[in-house]
């Protein structure tokens, strides 16, 4: 749901730069942006979790590659941290590495579809699917190819070459309400998901669990399972969350149960401090077992620990953007934080 919401989010200025004549970008603006959003908290979070509860790998001599993003990449020594209950670093912000990886390509993407489709009106669009599926297409064999591979490549698995039909589907999103701006009545499917997000969520939640039941290891983290389950887990989780965001992306402002939950306001708030959330939950729940939490509350089942490292990671995360995040995320438009009050939270 990440990588097609952020190809949507972070793709759409540039295709309506080049359809639509919008303002660009720009690439400098775009990089401090990128930056500003995710290494300063990033870096603190690391620094801070490494003291308590403390992470193995960041104070020692490959300090460099967890500050750096650079744990994807077979640079270092990782043997040490795979024998260890929580790993080196922030476990989770292994795929930041990867992360970073598209926002680098989103722009050249962007660069490279406007020359193949310069001078092209009649079938620009046609290119930009056919673009768009052929590098789908070759990041499922990457991403099977990754994984079966002896040892796994976790730089191609979680990287863009293997995560890349997820980002499609934003970016194909982003394209489609581009070329439908002003005439989204004019488009049935378009019609039918804004009227009917429910079905769109009920359906994409079905796929999920079924692959869920049928699948039950987690194969981002065993990558020793079979060629169909990568393919198909791969292609479910994809058109799943597709399903899912599509709802937020067509038919605004005709309600539904989808869009009445995505406008609550503690879930916008939630979304606000979000990151904060992703990288202090996994250090606060190793924790947490490590101190038999969740055997000194009998009777709570299996959803004590999530719950509790959530309330942890959540406090941990307030604190991180308000005092933190939030003041620096201010330099991401210098200009418009001089002329104008910070936004709500709800609308950051």
């Amino acid at each position: 749901m990440f990588f097609v919401l952020s190809g949507f989010v972070i793709y759409r200025p540039f295709v309506a730069h080049r359809v639509l004549g919008a303002p660009h970008p720009g690439i400098v603006a775009y990089v401090r942006r990128r930056v500003l959003r995710i290494v300063p908290a990033y870096w603190l979070a690391l620094t801070i979790l490494a003291i308590y509860p403390g992470l193995g790998g960041v104070f020692t001599e490959d300090w460099w590659v967890y500050y750096g993003l650079l744990q994807l990449y077979p640079i270092y020594d990782a043997s040490e941290c795979g024998r260890m209950v929580g790993g080196c670093g922030i476990a989770p912000a292994v795929t930041l590495g990867g992360e970073l990886g598209f926002y680098l390509m989103i722009p050249a993407y962007a660069a490279l579809i406007g020359a193949l489709t310069r001078g092209r009106l009649r079938s620009r669009w046609l290119l930009t699917v056919l673009l768009l599926g052929a590098l789908a297409l070759v990041s499922v064999v990457f991403r099977v190819w990754s994984a079966v591979h002896v040892p796994p490549l976790p730089y191609v698995f979680y990287g863009v070459p293997g995560t890349f039909l997820w980002l499609a589907l934003g970016l194909g999103m982003a394209a489609a309400t581009v070329a439908l701006e002003g005439r989204e009545g004019a488009s049935r499917p378009v019609r039918l998901i804004a009227a009917h997000p429910s079905a769109c969520w009920l359906v994409g939640i079905a796929i999920y669990l079924t692959l869920a039941i049928v699948y039950p290891a987690p194969i981002l983290a065993l990558f020793k399972t079979g060629r169909l389950q990568l393919v198909l887990e791969f292609l479910g989780v994809g058109l799943s969350a597709a399903l899912i965001v599509i709802t937020a992306v067509f038919g605004e402002g005709t309600g539904g149960l989808p869009r009445r939950i995505l406008a609550n306001r503690v879930l916008s708030w939630l979304g606000v401090v979000s990151y904060g959330i992703y990288l202090y939950h996994v250090p606060f729940q190793v924790k947490l077992v490590d101190l038999d939490i969740p055997g000194l509350l009998p009777g709570a089942g299996p959803v004590t620990l999530p719950a509790l490292s959530l309330v942890v990671a959540t406090l941990c995360a307030a604190i991180s953007y308000y005092a933190f995040e939030r003041p620096i995320l201010k330099l991401k438009d210098p200009r418009r934080a001089r002329s104008s009050p910070a936004p709500l939270p709800g609308k950051a």
